[in-house]
């Protein structure tokens, strides 16, 4: 079940109230829960005066967020992907992430080859913003790293552990490159205004 935001009354900062239906922006639905007495199929008993402990769960399952998982199954969540039903050792929570196939950024699951995201200044609906493209040089290696992006030497990426100073080129039609990170290569152009074949030159992605 889906709705709109109900946070603002018409549009956020404007004095319009939304009247395209007789309660205006006074919306809202109900809904009713089936409830049940019967025991989970998970379950070997459950006591509701108790907290579950791991040994009401029966060998080879999970029971979390009130739902039952068989073992080795990945948790349903955007964001915890990474995390699984690992029924011998944590039967009632999700395991801790598993960065075989997967990265574990910034407290959430990155999957296998997905880049790093970059922030850049755009244009919103309600004026200047900040978007997010991929960075083509760092994207998710687990057999690199699990837990943070690595360095990728493609895509006109040049990797280094030194971050120097490009050199400006000596002639118009030539350039020369210090090791520099992908980052700078991405940004980094010069313009030469007395040469008439080359106007400007410009090293990018």
């Amino acid at each position: 079940m889906k709705r709109k935001n109900v946070m603002y009354n018409g549009e956020p900062g404007q004095n319009n109230p939304d009247t395209s239906s007789a309660v205006g922006s006074s919306k809202a639905f109900t809904v009713k829960i089936k409830s049940t007495t019967a025991l989970p199929s998970c379950l070997n008993t459950c006591n509701p005066a108790f907290p579950l402990v791991a040994s009401d769960v029966k060998t080879g399952f999970c029971y979390i967020d009130r739902h039952c998982y068989a073992d080795g199954n990945a948790a349903p969540y955007a964001g915890d992907e990474c995390r699984k039903c690992d029924a011998s050792a944590t039967p009632l929570s999700w395991s801790d992430p598993v960065t075989t196939s997967f990265c574990f950024i910034g407290d959430k699951c990155v999957a296998e080859g997905a880049h790093a995201q970059v922030g850049y200044s755009c244009m919103g609906r309600y004026g200047p913003s900040t978007c997010y493209r991929d960075d083509p040089c760092s994207k998710c290696i687990p057999s690199a790293s699990g837990t943070a992006y690595s360095p990728v030497a493609e895509n006109g990426c040049m990797v280094s552990t030194t971050h120097a100073v490009a050199q400006r080129p000596r002639r118009p039609d030539t350039m020369s490159f210090a090791a520099m990170s992908c980052a700078a290569l991405a940004v980094r152009s010069w313009t030469w205004p007395r040469s008439p074949r080359l106007a400007t030159t410009t090293k990018g992605i």
